[in-house]
């Protein structure tokens, strides 16, 4: 089971050479996005040159996917992160917090190439996979 980042999501829907082999590689798994990822792609479609081709794009590639909601089973995991990271001064974005929360509740592999989010294993055992170094 993986759950893609938005970087990742990004890149593949831009068609690169690596995303495109990644997504490849991963198809006969379990491909699992949160609803912010969702958010945070539409909101940067609606400030793209091209909206509403933007738009279908996103809606054609996340309709393949499998969408959590933020809901009960997730939001303990996204608390803890929140708060260990507001504690020791690292914070990240509260969408990746949430992205990072459902990866970890999950006990699922986090595709990204961000760093930050390796700042979290020193407290968490969230697992990271890049798609630019396969």
């Amino acid at each position: 089971m993986k759950v893609l980042d938005t970087s990742f999501l990004i890149d593949f829907m831009a068609g690169t050479k690596k995303s495109k082999s990644k997504m490849q590689s991963i198809l006969h798994e379990p491909l699992i996005v949160s609803e912010v990822t969702v958010i945070e792609l539409l909101a940067g479609a609606h400030n793209s040159r091209l909206p509403d081709q933007e738009v279908r794009l996103i809606r054609n590639t996340v309709d393949q996917l499998n969408i959590v909601p933020v809901n009960e089973y997730y939001r303990m995991n996204i608390v803890l992160i929140y708060a260990r990271l507001q504690s020791v001064h690292q914070m990240i974005s509260h969408f990746d917090i949430v992205i990072a929360g459902t990866a970890l509740a999950l006990g699922a592999k986090l595709i990204t190439n961000d760093k930050h989010f390796e700042r979290l294993q020193s407290y968490f055992p969230l697992k990271l996979e890049s798609w630019l170094y396969q």
